[in-house]
């Protein structure tokens, strides 16, 4: 169980010190802050740790399984409570992981990486009810690269099944 644990912390700590050596000079900064280069780079670490961290994942439930298989007799009977601990605690590991993984790979499409990220806006006014909440004034299209806001337009919903020749500046993307 211990080798395995070393393991997964070798893992966990390849993840943290590639995002951590981009970080190095830029404490204090909020993502926005940071270059888009350094964005990006954050971005794609995020994108390409799926591996490591379904390998570190693996290592944590293999431990916490090994550890399940640990009797309460003999010599590790007095641990038997830090043990049923340590397990509960790599269970919930476990959890918080595989929540990671799912996030690893959403975060960085969303954000606009690899590939900018379009998004449709639709704003509602709440003070004219309809079944959706609220009278449909103003649609836009967001983009967004590397985790920044790369263009947003909006125009007003009566505008929206003009022809292109009376309203040249909406595009429909």
């Amino acid at each position: 169980t211990a080798e395995v644990l070393s393991r997964a912390v070798a893992r966990g700590s390849l993840v943290a010190e590639k995002i951590d050596t981009v970080l190095a000079a830029e404490s204090g900064k909020s993502f926005n802050d940071l270059s888009d280069s350094k964005r990006r780079e954050i971005l794609r670490l995020l994108y390409e740790s799926g591996p490591e961290l379904n390998g570190l994942k693996a290592d944590v439930d293999l431990a916490a399984m090994d550890l399940r298989q640990v009797s309460g007799q003999g010599f590790l009977g007095i641990l038997k409570g830090q043990i049923a601990m340590v397990r509960d605690k790599l269970i919930m590991g476990s959890q918080m992981l595989s929540q990671g993984l799912v996030l690893s790979q959403i975060l960085p499409q969303a954000a606009g990486y690899p590939q900018a990220a379009n998004y449709l806006l639709i704003l509602q006014n709440s003070d004219e009810l309809r079944p959706t909440g609220g009278f449909i004034g103003t649609l836009g299209v967001m983009q967004v690269k590397n985790g920044q806001i790369s263009s947003i337009q909006t125009h007003d919903s009566y505008h929206l099944d003009m022809p292109a020749s009376v309203n040249p500046n909406f595009k429909v993307v």
